[in-house]
C-alpha cells in the first residue's frame, strides 16, 4: 500500500508543479495557498497533520485550476482573474482570500465546478 500511496503523491506533485506553473506562483503565494503560517510550527513537533493539510489544499487547488481552465480557456485570463482584488471577496484577490482559509479555496472550486456542470 505505501507503494501505492507513494506514487499516488509523485502524481499529485507533478500536477501541482504544472498547476503553479501555469499559474506563474511566486515563493509568498506558492506558500500561502499551501497553508503559510498554518504550516509553521515549533521545532521538534510532529508535522504529519501538516503534511495531509498541504496535499489536501494541493488536491483542492488543482481542481479548481482545470476548472478555471475550462471556464476561462487562457493561461492570462485565469493568472489576471486570480491577481485581481474582488469586492465580493472583501477586496482581497482570488490568491489572498484562498491563502487566508481553505474554506474560501473550497468555495471558489465549487462555484466553478458548479458552473462547468451548469
Amino acid at each position: 500500500m505505501a507503494r501505492e500511496d507513494a506514487i499516488e503523491m509523485r502524481a499529485v506533485m507533478a500536477r501541482w508543479d504544472a498547476l503553479r506553473e501555469r499559474w506563474a506562483l511566486d515563493a509568498d503565494e506558492e506558500a500561502g495557498l499551501l497553508g503559510g503560517a498554518v504550516l509553521a510550527g515549533p521545532i521538534g513537533e510532529v508535522a504529519s497533520w501538516r503534511a495531509a493539510s498541504m496535499e489536501q489544499r494541493m488536491r483542492l487547488l488543482i481542481d479548481l485550476g482545470v476548472a478555471l481552465d475550462a471556464l476561462l480557456a487562457d493561461g492570462v485570463k485565469v493568472c489576471l482573474w486570480l491577481r485581481r482584488p474582488r469586492d465580493s471577496m472583501g477586496g482581497m484577490s482570488p490568491i489572498d482570500a484562498m491563502s487566508s482559509s481553505v474554506e474560501w479555496i473550497r468555495s471558489l472550486r465549487k462555484a466553478a465546478l458548479d458552473f462547468i456542470a451548469y
